[in-house]
């Protein structure tokens, strides 16, 4: 394929952990559903935040003991 030097490159340099960590926060906000419900439910929302940080981090730095 003519372009797959640009392709490699490119694809080559997306961080799939940080994408990840991402979608794993909008998953939560999705589901606390509208904003009311996200005033009422801010401890749930902290506790899922920090849980989404830290399985973060362990994942980095397992990945990271493997490398």
């Amino acid at each position: 394929m003519p372009t797959s030097h640009f392709v490699l490159y490119y694809v080559s340099q997306i961080e799939i952990l940080s994408i990840g960590t991402v979608f794993i926060g909008y998953v939560g906000i999705g589901l606390i559903g509208n904003e009311t419900e996200f005033k009422e439910d801010r401890l749930r929302v902290i506790i899922f935040t920090i849980l989404v940080i830290l399985s973060s981090y362990m994942g980095y730095a397992m990945v990271d003991m493997l490398v």
